[in-house]
């Protein structure tokens, strides 16, 4: 018989965890099958750190009773040797990790980078593959953002607010914060950060990368998303779900003033389009898709699209003047994953109903360098990537 006990937080490697329990003769006698085991990551750097915690379920192989799996927090481990003095687990689940994306971006002419919960998040040069998982570590990071037009500053929320000024490989720990997790936005040039932080009213803003920030005015939106314009440096926008105002600042972020009115309780996530000013996209759930392109004074719904969870922008097609559109939404009555390459126009449904890969559809994000290319967010699984 083998067993684990279920958050327990013992001495496990080189961090906490379970631990499991295996008896040969009907529950006379246990022993314990982490205590003296060892971990392989079997190519999966993440986890060399991390343990087997939350082990809801522990079972062999039918086949072969050295063979066992249990569940973890962050995926699934295996040990083919579970009746040695030092049996080996491995974590067995490429493809498959329990992992909740939070934020994407797709660097134009740079890696992918995302951020997850509990485990940071990861840059890609090769989606194919495993990434680097960034650092400093922090844990579950909520937001990243990018300066739209220099690409090469970043700024992460978790515990802390990091920055990075080349594109994700080095990260420096903000000196002030004025609360954690929440959402950021880097302006046009990255010359200034918003930061809202999680449950709070107000917004903040730092012109050095949070040495020092000081208040936004009118922005009193409890867990705001603001918004950089992708070409003024000047502009910024947020839409408060709970009325469907919204918001727009033209002195960098010093000011916001309630420029229209959309319907409540849209998805949270608005956009903005790359390279032309003042094109900005609210997804507005089961109220369909809105579209500004005087920053926010007036929207037009698109009329084919009646629901939009997320929305996304990738490289634009061949012979095409404006950026990829994705979105997961309803397009002429049939929900799921759609492209545009014309501005909304039509579209062309990307997923069919048996591949739904668990996702709300909150974070869709096309590929700055590849035509067709997008990421999902799945809520559990991981990022879906969809490649033509």
């Amino acid at each position: 018989m083998i067993a684990s006990t279920i958050n327990m937080w013992w001495t496990q490697w080189n961090n906490y965890g379970d631990r499991i329990f295996l008896s040969t003769n009907g529950g006379a006698s246990w022993t314990d099958v982490i205590a003296n085991a060892t971990k392989a990551t079997d190519g999966i750097d993440w986890i060399a750190d991390e343990s087997i915690h939350w082990a809801g379920s522990v079972v062999f192989d039918p086949f072969n009773g050295q063979s066992a799996w249990v569940t973890s927090g962050n995926g699934v481990f295996k040990t083919t040797n579970v009746g040695a003095s030092q049996p080996t687990w491995t974590f067995n689940v490429k493809g498959l990790e329990e992992a909740v994306p939070l934020g994407v971006v797709s660097v134009p002419g740079g890696p992918l980078v995302s951020v997850i919960g509990d485990f940071d998040g990861f840059r890609y040069y090769n989606t194919y593959g495993y990434g680097q998982r960034l650092a400093p570590k922090m844990g579950t990071t909520t937001s990243l953002a990018i300066a739209p037009g220099n690409s090469a500053i970043m700024a992460r929320a978790g515990s802390q607010v990091q920055v990075s000024q080349n594109s994700s490989v080095n990260w420096g720990t903000a000196a002030v914060t004025n609360g954690s997790k929440g959402q950021l936005a880097l302006s046009a040039n990255g010359s200034v950060l918003l930061h809202s932080p999680e449950n709070s009213a107000t917004t903040y803003r730092s012109l050095n990368y949070g040495s020092s920030w000081t208040p936004v005015n009118n922005l009193n939106i409890s867990n705001a998303f603001p918004v950089a314009d992708s070409i003024n440096s000047n502009l910024f926008y947020a839409y408060d779900r709970s009325n469907g105002k919204f918001w727009a600042s033209y002195d960098g972020g010093v000011n916001f003033y309630n420029v229209s009115n959309l319907d409540a309780w849209g998805a949270p996530r608005i956009k903005v389009a790359p390279n032309t000013q003042g094109d900005v996209w609210v997804p507005l759930n089961n109220n369909g898709l809105a579209r500004s392109t005087n920053s926010g004074s007036s929207f037009t719904k698109l009329s084919n699209v009646t629901s939009c969870a997320g929305i996304g922008f990738g490289k634009a097609a061949s012979g095409a003047t404006y950026p990829t559109i994705f979105i997961w939404g309803t397009v002429n009555g049939v929900r799921g994953l759609f492209r545009s390459t014309d501005t909304g126009n039509t579209w062309l449904q990307i997923n069919d109903w048996a591949h739904q890969y668990g996702s709300n559809g909150e974070t869709v994000v096309g590929d700055m360098n590849t035509f067709g290319v997008v990421y999902l967010s799945t809520a559990g699984r991981g990022l879906a990537v969809g490649r033509p």
